[in-house]
């Protein structure tokens, strides 16, 4: 059997599209999904009519908890964070089909890969703000792996593609397909038999200028705030945005006088404004 497993699509159908087309070359029989599926995009309906059409098993992830949150009402800390406008944008283009398609995926699942092994599938596991980097914590990732009783765990949310063997048990996060740290979309094939498992890495070129056309042509760029110009110049430059900001607006919030927790919204602004966004 073999499975491609792919997370973080974060509403670039373009970047899906591509690697769907890379994966049949493998032949694959079914697709895990692991999260983040809409938002910080400019093509959230697409993406969604694309997967509505996969063989597949999905979880959700921290997003699309975002979104199904809104759409029960429950937003009033979207009010005060211009790093959400991305998210309000984005529920806005999401139809009842979209929004019950997120409500029905389970936050964590467990399936067979074959007769001996079972995956733990899930966003992340712990500290949300962290998710589950081996690379600087192996302890960390071992504690995991003990935690939970499958052979195998599958997690995205880094957006760094990894894959490691630990003490019998495998640890798999597949990068990110909408918003990878390179200019590449990035998945995984898993390829299955009666007795081991193999992992195949694929970073997969996409059409960046047309995925760009799209930030414009949506109003994504323009409605969604601080965050779409950080995705965008993610995409440019396979540079991740978010940490260096979110660091240099707590430093300027503290310059003029602000030590709370959730930095207004004006500050925010305030802050982007005065950033160097060449990181």
């Amino acid at each position: 059997m073999r499975i491609a497993i792919l997370s973080d699509i974060h509403g670039n159908a373009t970047a899906l599209h591509a690697v769907l087309n890379d994966a049949k070359q493998f032949n694959v029989d079914k697709y895990i999904l692991l999260g983040d599926y809409f938002d910080a995009g400019p093509e959230p309906v697409e993406t969604y009519n694309i997967l509505r059409e996969l063989n597949s098993i999905a979880v959700k992830g921290n997003h699309d908890n975002d979104l199904i949150l809104y759409s029960n009402g429950h937003h009033p800390e979207w009010n005060n964070c211009c790093l959400y406008d991305s998210l309000l944008w984005t529920y806005k283009k999401l139809s009842k089909d979209m929004v019950y398609y997120l409500s029905s995926l389970p936050e964590q699942a467990s399936v067979f890969l074959n007769e001996n092994k079972q995956a733990h599938l899930a966003h992340y596991l712990d500290n949300i703000t962290e998710g589950i980097m081996s690379e600087a914590d192996p302890g960390r990732l071992n504690k995991v792996l003990s935690s939970i009783n499958e052979s195998v765990l599958m997690c995205g949310h880094t957006h760094n593609p990894f894959n490691i063997k630990i003490k019998e048990k495998y640890y798999i996060n597949p990068g990110s397909v909408g918003q990878p740290k390179k200019r590449f979309a990035e998945y995984f094939v898993l390829v299955v038999d009666k007795e081991d498992l193999k992992t195949i890495q694929r970073p997969v070129p996409y059409d960046i200028e047309k995925v760009k056309i799209a930030f414009i042509k949506s109003g994504y760029l323009d409605e969604g705030g601080i965050c779409a110009k950080m995705n965008i110049l993610s995409l440019e430059t396979g540079k991740s945005y978010f940490t260096p900001f979110k660091n240099y607006a707590r430093e300027y919030a503290r310059n003029v006088g602000f030590n709370g927790k959730d930095i207004p919204k004006e500050i925010l602004i305030e802050a982007s404004e005065s950033w160097d966004w060449i990181v």
